[in-house]
């Protein structure tokens, strides 16, 4: 059965082509935007999503309602069965092998199924008694557009009027949304160095019942930097011995447990900081003996010593064999509370965790994978002041850059000395709306590949420091700066501030002083002297129509802004029927560009801004002009005079 063209008032075919080209722009558009890194983080995700990463609807679900549309346009477009199902599935297979490239993406074969499952639907929906009342819908659409195609004089006028409050409220929009929003707080500022306590340090247990380790634990090493790779592995075959001084670099303190009884536990690297054993049991071990945990008490604990403050980097080993227990964060090692910890698992997981507290900000790094039970297994946790890494068996299974590679000495806001930890909300949220100061003065590090934190406020909520309220961060030889606007409280992604070249020419161990300002509007930064300011308010910074990625590659994304902004002011021009109107629209568009910003108390847009502005208006003239002179040489496309 074919669809009955009499049913449609216009050509079938050309009905199709646009039914046929808005199916295909929807499915490129949903597959091949990257998703942003919250929603495809392992723990965060669901399963692999195709529209929504969210798990609002079941994956496969989602699959076949995508392709509905193109199956039912390519019946509409008089394709046979086998020639749709093809078109779909090999469709389909060209978007995910591109999905491969694409962040956050998860290309499958279920995917593919039910892509072309969809088309085969659709083509079926289109074939069935839906097919007439469909249709008649297209015939509908196509009657509309050519109707707008040719308007009369009030009707044009009525469009181009629509037009412009369409570009308005999408700038209005975009302004709203790029305007600051704090959140009630407490704040903090992170910093990049480990938080000091005297507090004691625990191996086997962290101080609150559900996190008591329950198994053998051998070999414990803590270091004071972060060993490479290869003195991990070399630990990994070396016994620490009885009790005898083991002479590596900055290792504080190492325990093999050999001790022929007694409670004490022997520090065998020569620094005395030996520890008390409440309850576990010596038995055999990874090398010689070890200790074995009960998960209910047994704990070895080391007394407040001051050579356990670890601030500027730290490596934490130990060989572990676990046991099942009820413990959702089972420590092997623990500066209480949480200062710098090394746990066999999290969150009622086995998957390794390593990590500490800077200025009151818990962070870790887990393991993607979990143990097995009754296995022997080496963890490794390190920081070296810029990145946290995790190693099981000797292999770095995940890393964190959490802090640039060089270093802030000093923090002031408004001229006032801020340390990291927690900061006087009110008085810090009134210096960021009025636009005040943030300095920064320190030592510069080398190029980084990865985005390095140099200044980090947070937000606390449900107890966790885990919403950033100013981010400023190192990438090459950039500046980038995200801030909390009404985008971040209603759940989109903050667009990003890049600032160029601002740390070109600044060599490793060179003075590095930076100050920020004007975070209420037009931001602008001071590297050593030199200034650059926040480029102009643009539509590829914010949302147009709610469409926004930070994963963009930075050419894309200014072609994406000038896309917008011709697509935007395009149907101005093309139904703007005389001058007088062509020149009022021009000007108020003018003015929605230039006073929008101003309002927000944004920069400026740079110049290539309007060159898109004018160029849209440009467009449609020229197409106008040339459907009219179609209809002179007798091709009627239908369009009033030029």
């Amino acid at each position: 059965m074919t669809l009955p063209a009499e049913e449609v008032d216009k050509s079938p075919a050309r009905i199709g082509v646009g039914f046929l080209g808005l199916s295909l722009t929807a499915i490129l558009f949903l597959t091949m935007m990257p998703v942003p890194e919250w929603q495809w983080q392992p723990e965060k995700r669901f399963d692999s999503c195709i529209l929504c990463t969210r798990g609002a609807v079941p994956d496969f679900l989602e699959n076949i309602l995508l392709f509905l549309p193109l199956g039912a346009a390519l019946a509409v477009r008089r394709y046979r069965l086998w020639s749709s199902i093809l078109f779909g599935g090999l469709l389909s297979l060209a978007i995910e092998i591109a999905q491969f490239v694409v962040p956050g993406r998860d290309p499958s074969l279920q995917d593919i199924i039910c892509n072309t499952l969809g088309a085969f639907i659709g083509f079926g929906i289109a074939h069935s008694f839906l097919g007439p009342p469909l249709a008649q819908v297209l015939g509908w659409c196509c009657e509309i557009w050519e109707q707008w195609k040719r308007p009369h004089a009030i009707l044009a006028n009525v469009l181009v009027c629509v037009s412009l409050l369409v570009t308005t409220g999408v700038f209005t929009l975009t302004g709203w949304l790029l305007q600051p929003a704090l959140p009630p707080g407490p704040y903090l500022f992170a910093g990049q160095e480990l938080d000091e306590g005297s507090t004691p340090l625990r191996i086997g247990a962290n101080g609150d019942q559900d996190g008591f380790f329950k198994g053998v634990i051998d070999e414990v090493r803590i270091y004071s930097r972060a060993l490479i790779p290869q003195e991990i592995l070399a630990d990994m075959t070396r016994p620490v011995g009885n009790g005898s001084p083991s002479f590596a670099p900055d290792l504080v303190a190492a325990y093999g447990f050999d001790e022929g009884g007694g409670n004490q536990v022997l520090d065998a690297s020569g620094h005395g900081n030996s520890g008390l054993l409440e309850g576990a049991e010596r038995v055999a071990g990874r090398f010689g003996k070890a200790l074995k945990f009960d998960g209910q008490g047994a704990q070895v604990i080391l007394p407040q010593i001051p050579a356990l403050n670890l601030r500027s980097g730290f490596t934490l080993e130990a060989w572990i064999r676990p046991e099942p227990s009820a413990s959702s964060w089972p420590a092997v090692i623990q500066k209480e509370r949480d200062l710098y910890f090394l746990y066999a698992g999290a969150d009622g997981a086995l998957v390794p965790r390593g990590g500490g507290t800077f200025g009151g900000a818990n962070e870790g790094v887990d393991a993607p994978e979990p143990l097995a039970y009754g296995s022997w297994n080496h963890l490794a946790a390190s920081y070296d002041g810029s990145a946290l890494r995790m190693y099981v068996n000797g292999r770095l299974v995940a890393h964190l850059v959490r802090w640039f590679q060089g270093r802030i000495d000093r923090m002031s806001v408004d001229n006032i000395q801020v340390r990291p930890g927690l900061i006087d909300t009110r008085w810090l949220t009134e210096v960021l709306k009025t636009g005040g100061t943030i300095r920064l003065s320190g030592t510069a590090g080398p190029t980084m590949g990865d985005k390095g934190p140099l200044l980090d406020i947070r937000n606390i909520r449900n107890g966790c420091a885990d919403q950033d309220i100013v981010l400023l961060t190192a990438h090459r030889n950039d500046l980038v700066l995200q801030s909390f606007t009404v985008a971040s409280a209603l759940g989109l992604p903050s667009p990003e501030v890049r600032f160029h070249g601002a740390l070109k020419g600044i060599n490793a161990g060179s003075p590095l002083t930076i100050a920020l300002s004007g975070m209420a509007g037009a931001r602008s930064i001071n590297v050593n002297g030199a200034t650059y300011r926040e480029p102009g308010f643009s539509l590829g910074r914010g949302w147009s129509v709610l469409v926004y990625s930070q994963y963009l590659p930075e050419w894309l994304g200014e072609c994406l802004d000038l896309a917008w902004l011709v697509a935007w002011t395009f149907p101005v021009g093309f139904w703007a029927r005389t001058r007088r109107v062509l020149l009022g629209a021009a000007v108020l568009l003018g003015g929605v560009i230039w006073w929008l910003p101003a309002v927000g108390m944004f920069a400026p847009p740079p110049p290539i801004q309007w060159v898109a502005a004018m160029l849209g208006l440009v467009m449609g003239i020229g197409v106008r002009c040339w459907m009219v002179e179609s209809i002179a040489k007798g091709n009627p496309v239908g369009v009033v005079a030029c």
